[in-house]
């Protein structure tokens, strides 16, 4: 699928949901090669996710390719593994 920014990767997601509403875990692997984005655009969209799972209940899990100092401070809040 051609999804370049942030706000269409939400809507593809939503879309995904809507489809499907027995989903409990999405897992998005390695966000970047998907977006093609600046890390610090980044908490915007986590941020958005956020409000997702929290109104229809699910979980999303996704991978960044960066080191824990690369972080944002807002990102270092969430759970990191």
């Amino acid at each position: 699928y051609p999804i370049k920014s942030f706000d269409s990767f939400e809507g593809f997601l939503c879309g995904l949901i809507s489809g499907d509403h027995d989903i409990e875990m999405i897992f998005i692997d390695d966000l970047f090669k998907i977006i093609n984005s600046e890390l610090e655009d980044t908490f915007s969209f986590v941020n958005k996710l956020k409000g997702i799972s929290d109104k229809f209940e699910i979980d999303f899990v996704f991978s960044i390719c960066c080191g824990f100092s690369e972080l944002p401070e807002e990102l270092k809040g969430y759970n990191i593994a």
